[in-house]
């Protein structure tokens, strides 16, 4: 009768069920039969422990509702998201500042902080072609994956973020979008001339603007391994130099190209280590270009991406 007295005091007996609304949370166990529910308190659930959600496991940031929600329903979580409210379900990012190509200002030029736009045009300041005036980009191919809407020439592939043209002694092909670009342009990319097959000074690598897709007439922005930077015409069998430069030494032929053309007047220009080398070409509007690509003669060529802006 000892026992009884001691765990029975003014009428108030110990129950084999623990009370409930203890405080509990991570690092702190609930009775046995309960658990933390999400005021923070010990409760026994009908359910058992499923039924109830162990506040520990909802501070586990890993899983914290925050990092669950998906804006752009790209299956890729707003907290982990390169483009949160565009969706890229592939997150490529061709310049590596943790934005997207789908909504970097300057998808090919670093521009982490993405706020410097003075023309306030969409195009960030780091790769704006006319500062103070407005510009848009109207593609952007980084050749992370098969090439869809374009042509292609046989033997050309896109492996590892690169476009590869390889074209034998002779030979020149252009691979180009299919969809027409009207009005005044400015294009750029980055191309490697890793190999020359021909046996003249002609192996090149180029941006072209082409006129047709069914002849051979257009306009290109070309680092040929000479070396040199030119801007030429090409109308069926006839080849015009419009302008042309030489280049410091053959290790231009790695280079950044930037190609404008605006009513007519075209610039070409070569960035190689920090180093800038232009040519401007006689005015010319022979053709109603509007078809861009890029071309290989007589070599292999890669190119890291194809940025298209449209100058209005």
């Amino acid at each position: 009768m000892r026992g009884l007295w001691v765990v029975c005091l003014v009428g108030a007996c110990y129950s084999a069920t623990p009370s409930e609304g203890v405080p509990c949370g991570t690092g702190s166990a609930c009775p046995a039969g309960q658990t933390c529910d999400v005021d923070g308190l010990c409760k026994s659930h009908p359910g058992g422990a499923d039924a109830a959600i162990d506040v520990s496991v909802m501070n586990d940031a890993s899983i914290d509702g925050s990092s669950l929600v998906d804006t752009d329903n790209d299956g890729v979580a707003d907290s982990a998201d390169n483009c949160p409210t565009v969706a890229n379900a592939e997150q490529y990012d061709e310049d590596t500042d943790g934005v997207g190509d789908a909504c970097d200002s300057c998808p090919h030029v670093a521009n982490p902080d993405q706020s410097a736009d003075a023309d306030a045009d969409g195009v960030g300041d780091a790769c704006d072609p006319r500062p103070g005036m407005i510009d848009h980009i109207v593609l952007f191919e980084g050749f992370n994956a098969p090439l869809s809407g374009w042509t292609v020439p046989s033997g050309w592939s896109v492996s590892g973020g690169v476009l590869t043209g390889v074209e034998p002694a002779g030979s020149a092909e252009l691979a180009y979008d299919n969809t027409p670009i009207t009005g005044d342009l400015a294009i750029a990319t980055h191309l490697t001339v890793t190999a020359a097959t021909g046996t003249t000074t002609a192996p090149n690598g180029s941006i072209d603007l082409h006129g047709n897709t069914t002849g051979p007439d257009f306009y290109r922005c070309g680092i040929v391994t000479s070396p040199r930077v030119e801007v030429t015409r090409y109308v069926g069998a006839t080849q015009t130099v419009l302008g042309q430069t030489a280049l410091p030494s053959q290790a231009w032929t790695d280079s950044d190209l930037f190609y404008s053309d605006i009513a007519g007047a075209m610039t070409c220009t070569a960035t190689h280590s920090g180093a800038t080398t232009s040519t401007p070409a006689a005015s010319d509007t022979t053709l109603a270009g509007n078809l861009v690509g890029v071309r290989v003669r007589e070599a292999t060529v890669t190119y890291r991406y194809l940025v298209v802006f449209r100058l209005l």
